[in-house]
């Protein structure tokens, strides 16, 4: 599911063209973080983010100020 492209197929009724989750991996992973799904197959899925903090002591400016 985080392929490009990727969608599930459970109606004819579907929208998108399967990239949010690869462009939400690709970010997580750009920032050094992950993503991770557990299926429970009768009651949907739940997903997970998980995203470094950052030491505000050792970055002195940020994206915007350079």
């Amino acid at each position: 599911i985080f392929d490009e492209f990727y969608q599930v197929q459970v109606n004819n009724n579907q929208e998108g063209i399967g990239l949010g989750l690869t462009l939400v991996r690709s970010i997580a992973e750009a920032h050094g973080g992950q993503i991770w799904v557990q299926s429970n197959n009768d009651a949907g899925a739940i997903f997970g983010l998980q995203l470094p903090l950052v030491d505000q002591s050792t970055h002195d400016e940020t994206a915007i100020d350079q």
